[in-house]
């Protein structure tokens, strides 16, 4: 996690909500409402958030 958020630091990201569970097999599924200025950041956040060894998958949910 702490790896995740330094990310979303140097990406200049906010974090507005966290929601965060544990499946049967150990893996930590988090859910971040992150408030970014433009499409441009929010790609380069994903983009650095994805190298983080431990990510396996990070999309964008609209809603």
């Amino acid at each position: 996690m702490k790896d995740i958020l330094k990310q979303i630091e140097n990406c200049k990201g906010n974090i507005v909500g966290v929601n965060t569970r544990t499946t049967k097999e150990k893996i930590a599924i988090i859910n971040l409402a992150i408030q970014i200025e433009n499409i441009e950041e929010l790609n380069k956040l994903t983009n650095a958030v994805s190298r983080v060894e431990s990510v396996y998958e990070v999309k964008r949910k609209r809603g």
